[in-house]
């Protein structure tokens, strides 16, 4: 009998010259009961890259009984529409997207039968209220986690909804490091409704931009199809793009409180490589948060 979709969900890994953290990523989430699909879309990676992937995923097809598919890019789109790529090629309502150099948390399994157990869990789009750090050794990193607040960061107090104007409140009250009345045009009237401790840690762009969320596909994809396309250089801070659209098409991202995953740290991710266009999209961001 085939497994229907709405008792399973895929899992997305985009991937560009990734490999060596990859085997971890895969490791992860093939051997999940709730996950009957796994697909990973290569953005165009140097070619030793690709030999190392699929070596990878030749190892673990012939361990799992879960469907693995592999595709490459032409040519590179970048991690927005590579994602994009990922949703779509989704054969269940709902794709978790899952970052190639991070790893997934280990109760993955109950974090997803409780997002489809929800009477609507199409309202929403998942993300984890933790990011335990880490640079080599997730497992020593989540230990050291309960003694140095370094290795770990958690979003809110309480788990709860997030909307858009909770989203502009919540930068008004806490902007960073950015002075915002730069953003701000005339018109616009400030109005809070949240606590100023309504974060633990960070701001809210580190949780728009964590990514590594669980999403329905359809909603999604119906959602992107009626919004603009940004630029390239806006499109580098492919996570927060994606939770801008869902937000200002009136849903909500839920922060699950049992939701986390290990982060990993690393000089040579594409924040640091394009960390000039990330500081452009972050401002273009803001403002458009701001005097929405």
């Amino acid at each position: 009998m085939p497994q229907k979709s709405s008792q399973f969900i895929s899992v997305g890994i985009p991937t560009y010259n990734s490999s060596k953290y990859f085997e971890s990523c895969l490791k992860s989430v093939a051997n999940k009961k709730m996950i009957n699909q796994i697909i990973i879309s290569d953005d165009c990676s140097k070619d030793e890259e690709l030999i190392s992937l699929k070596k990878i995923i030749s190892k673990f097809e012939n361990n799992t009984n879960k469907e693995i598919i592999f595709s490459k890019n032409q040519k590179n789109l970048g991690g927005f529409h590579n994602k994009l790529k990922l949703i779509k090629k989704s054969k269940n309502d709902f794709i978790y997207i899952l970052d190639s150099d991070n790893i997934a948390g280990k109760n993955l399994d109950s974090v997803i039968l409780e997002i489809l157990k929800k009477p609507d869990p199409n309202k929403f789009l998942y993300q984890p209220n933790t990011m335990c750090l880490f640079y080599n050794y997730p497992k020593l990193a989540k230990l050291m986690s309960n003694f140095q607040k370094k290795y770990k960061v958690k979003f809110l107090k309480d788990e709860k909804a997030l909307n858009f104007n909770d989203i502009r409140n919540s930068l008004i009250l806490n902007p960073g490091s950015y002075d915002i009345s730069q953003f701000i045009e005339d018109d616009v009237t400030l109005t809070t409704e949240l606590d100023s401790d309504f974060l633990i840690d960070k701001w809210i762009f580190w949780l728009l931009n964590c990514g590594n969320f669980i999403v329905s596909k359809n909603e999604m994809i119906e959602i992107l199809d009626k919004k603009p396309s940004f630029s390239r250089d806006l499109l580098s801070i492919d996570a927060v793009v994606f939770a801008y659209h869902w937000l200002s098409s009136g849903k909500a991202i839920q922060i699950l409180e049992s939701f986390y995953h290990h982060h990993r740290k690393r000089q040579d991710s594409v924040s640091f490589i394009e960390k000039e266009n990330s500081t452009y999209a972050t401002e273009y961001f803001i403002r458009e948060i701001l005097n929405s």
